[in-house]
């Protein structure tokens, strides 16, 4: 029977993953939405997912890394860390996170040229 600490320790898992889902969307800029039909779900179902309300099964994961084009390890790097995603992967996912980071540069300038 699971104990406290162990009930404790399979949340912080289930946020942790649910908010590397949801990072790795963003970044990607795909849509809860988008990626809910991919996978067959409701958006809500997603959101659940990523606020770790709900825990990601083996075979939804495989799913959404398969529908967002990254390996699971991407997701769960954190867990093994002694496994890293290929050099090109992680070149082309740090591009993209430059991008959103000058994209929200120029919003910010934006708003507060307002």
């Amino acid at each position: 029977m699971p104990t406290e600490e162990t009930k404790n320790d399979r949340k912080s898992i289930d946020l942790e993953i649910g908010s590397r889902i949801r990072a790795t969307r963003e970044v990607l800029g795909v849509s809860q939405q988008s990626l809910a039909a991919a996978l067959g779900v409701t958006y809500q179902q997603i959101h659940k997912y990523e606020q770790g309300i709900n825990r990601v099964s083996a075979a939804t994961l495989v799913r959404v890394c398969q529908s967002l084009k990254v390996s699971p390890i991407e997701i769960l790097g954190a867990y093994f860390p002694h496994e890293r995603p290929s050099a090109d992967r992680t070149d082309w996912l740090q591009e993209k996170l430059l991008a959103a980071e000058r994209k929200l540069a120029g919003v910010r300038r934006a708003l507060r040229d307002e």
